[in-house]
């Protein structure tokens, strides 16, 4: 018991019951009382040792009684399992990511049955049309056309696709303090055209000025999501985007907002960062973006929530986890 708390008897000695769960009295009650109350317990609780590091234990314990009933004691067993409770933690994220990979790969295998399919279906019956036995047909040049469409279509599947493995395999870059408003400017420069074609207002508040994060991926993430609400603005007002910082316990969380189209969460929310997901008819809207942007933030421990209403706008959270 010393060792498992790291005290000396000297240290322990007199400890109360309320010295031991001080971290957590409420739990600390439930846990004496139910072994009051019925004699006996089996219980696996998160300790607290004397240093303030905590640890995983095991116990099983049982009261003692007089001859008239009465309780003179407690004797306990109780044996540290926290590495057990790791390697179930360890077990249970790998899991998750198997899950997430399976997951992955029926998407993979949608796109190449589909996306990939429907070209090459459509270069084999424009083949077939095409008169080889007369180049100066009437129609070829237009047959020639949709062939050339089908393959820019093609290419265009195909690069998306090795650029999604190409982002799966990405090495992380090195972590260097980036300023918050000088991406955002930089963002703003880059996507200068799409913004001087709408009328538009950008409003940021940095409570957080700085953070150790890869600067190529908090310029996509950025980006991405700044190109989206353009994209999905609303034409019935002029569109507003919202972006600020603040601490949220272990993460910084970076907050864009906008007052475009929104989405159904309802309806599309579980399927809101899968790859080529649109629900918006929008020219030139791959349905990509957001599934980068989830992919980036969690390879760096992050992770995002969204809330959305249609016609009103969404917020996106992204939350950056603290080097």
């Amino acid at each position: 018991m010393l060792n498992q708390y790291g005290a000396s008897r000297e240290e322990m000695m007199g400890y109360s019951l309320q010295d031991f769960f001080k971290h957590d009295i409420n739990k600390g009650y439930e846990v004496v009382m139910d072994l009051l109350d019925n004699g006996k317990q089996q219980k696996i609780i998160k300790e607290q040792k004397l240093d303030g590091t905590t640890f995983w234990i095991e116990g099983d314990y049982v009261c003692l009684y007089n001859n008239d009933g009465d309780i003179r004691g407690l004797f306990g067993f109780q044996k540290d399992i926290s590495d057990r409770i790791e390697t179930e933690e360890d077990l249970r994220k790998i899991t998750e990511d198997l899950i997430g990979s399976n997951n992955e790969l029926q998407q993979f295998a949608y796109l190449t049955s589909h996306d990939l399919r429907a070209p090459v279906v459509n270069l084999n019956s424009l083949l077939n049309f095409y008169n080889k036995d007369n180049p100066q047909d009437k129609d070829n040049p237009i047959i020639i056309k949709k062939i050339e469409e089908s393959v820019l279509r093609l290419q265009n599947t195909l690069n998306d696709l090795v650029n999604i493995v190409a982002l799966k395999k990405q090495e992380t870059e090195s972590e260097k303090s980036v300023y918050f408003s000088k991406v955002t400017n930089d963002v703003k420069t880059s996507i200068q055209t799409l913004l001087s074609q709408v009328e538009h207002t950008v409003s940021v508040e940095f409570n957080v000025k700085t953070i150790k994060y890869p600067k190529t991926h908090l310029h996509s993430i950025v980006q991405n999501l700044l190109t989206n609400a353009i994209k999905y603005r609303s034409t019935k007002r002029a569109l507003e985007i919202g972006i600020k910082t603040y601490n949220h316990d272990d993460y910084v969380c970076l907050e864009i907002r906008d007052n475009g189209l929104g989405i159904d969460m309802n309806k599309y929310g579980d399927k809101l960062f899968g790859i080529y997901q649109r629900f918006h008819n929008v020219a030139n809207s791959k349905g990509l973006g957001l599934y980068i942007v989830k992919t980036q933030v969690e390879m760096m421990g992050g992770y995002i929530d969204v809330k959305s209403k249609v016609n009103q706008g969404t917020t996106f959270k992204i939350y950056l986890l603290k080097k």
